[in-house]
């Protein structure tokens, strides 16, 4: 059966309304405690797509809750109110910088004998940037991950990588290729993966517990 372009286009938004739906639907599960900001640019291809089911269903399976702006939680105020309003409300961080901007060329220090060309290289949306720092400044326990492309050393240089350029953060920032089904199993496979994210879980639970126990107890 072929499909035109737009039954395409119709055929991935509905798959991502409904993984979105299934993060709502969620909310008033009572299995899932505590609370963790999920923040991600959004998906724009099914590899992407595929990548988040798959943190949303080990986070899931962990008994956390992810949150996420503008799909499960929706505020009012201003974008960084409503930031700083999740980042007080939850327990734990996990960023996804998704390629989403394709940058065919770009000048920096124009005009000037210091004048460098870059090409061909992919940034996320700066809200990736934004929402972990805040997230950091606050102290959350915090995991940074962010897809691989063919010119990373650009993407994660110091014109433009942000809090993802070299000592920007004292994390170990996680780069995942996502390029194929077979890429995304096997990082999700790996010792390397699964010791990081159980050490994560252990430190939202730890701030979860410091953050609800009463401020007097009254037992010994």
């Amino acid at each position: 059966m072929k499909y035109t372009l737009n039954e395409k286009a119709a055929s991935f938004n509905t798959e991502i309304f409904n993984t979105t739906l299934r993060i709502v639907e969620d909310t008033s599960n009572p299995l899932y405690k505590i609370p963790i900001f999920l923040s991600y640019a959004t998906p724009y291809n099914k590899l992407q797509v595929k990548f988040l089911s798959e943190i949303i269903k080990m986070l899931k399976l962990n008994l956390l809750f992810p949150r996420t702006l503008g799909t499960t939680d929706q505020y009012t105020e201003t974008n960084l109110t409503s930031i700083r309003r999740m980042i007080l409300s939850t327990y734990g961080m996990i960023s996804i910088a998704f390629n989403r901007i394709y940058i065919k060329k770009a000048i920096a220090l124009n005009a000037t004998s210091n004048v460098e060309t870059f090409k061909n290289f992919w940034v996320s949306s700066p809200y990736l940037q934004i929402e972990p720092a805040m997230a950091y400044q606050h102290g959350l326990p915090l995991m940074v991950m962010i897809e691989r492309n063919f010119r990373q050393n650009i993407t994660q240089n110091s014109n433009f990588g942000g809090i993802y350029a070299a000592n920007s953060l004292p994390l170990n920032i996680i780069v995942v290729d996502i390029s194929t089904e077979k890429s995304i199993a096997e990082f999700f496979n790996s010792a390397f993966w699964n010791e990081s994210f159980m050490d994560w879980i252990g430190q939202v639970r730890n701030a979860y517990t410091i953050q609800t126990e009463p401020d007097f107890k009254y037992e010994c």
